[in-house]
């Protein structure tokens, strides 16, 4: 078996830091948003939406139903409709600053810019 050359090296390392930089941005504001959550409803939307998704209501127009049906399946496992759909809000934009910091750094190759995109 060959040995990898320094370049290829560097190469799988860089292919490494590109992946975890959108894991770490995830996991960055995942823990800021999971730290300062909301036990209960909150102003603006929260009631509405927690309420949507244990009754699988509809909301006002467009009215979520990703975030009904998702909803719902959090209240399954969490019990709370407040905590659960909270909860969920918190993934989901987590995930969407990962997604941020993920096309952030295809785009402009700088590691810094792609963190502080997402971030």
């Amino acid at each position: 078996m060959e040995k990898p050359t320094s370049d290829e090296e560097h190469s799988r390392h860089q292919g490494i830091l590109r992946l975890l930089i959108p894991l770490a941005v995830m996991v960055i504001s995942l823990s800021a948003y999971v730290t300062t959550l909301a036990p209960e409803i909150d102003w603006s939307d929260s009631a509405e939406l927690g309420l949507q998704a244990y009754q699988l209501g509809v909301t006002h127009p467009t009215g979520y139903p990703v975030h009904t049906f998702l909803g719902r399946l959090f209240i399954f496992v969490f019990q709370d409709p407040a905590r659960a759909t909270n909860l969920l809000s918190a993934i989901s934009t987590s995930l969407a600053a990962g997604i941020l910091s993920l096309t952030a750094l295809r785009m402009t190759s700088n590691l810094v810019a792609s963190a502080a995109a997402g971030l």
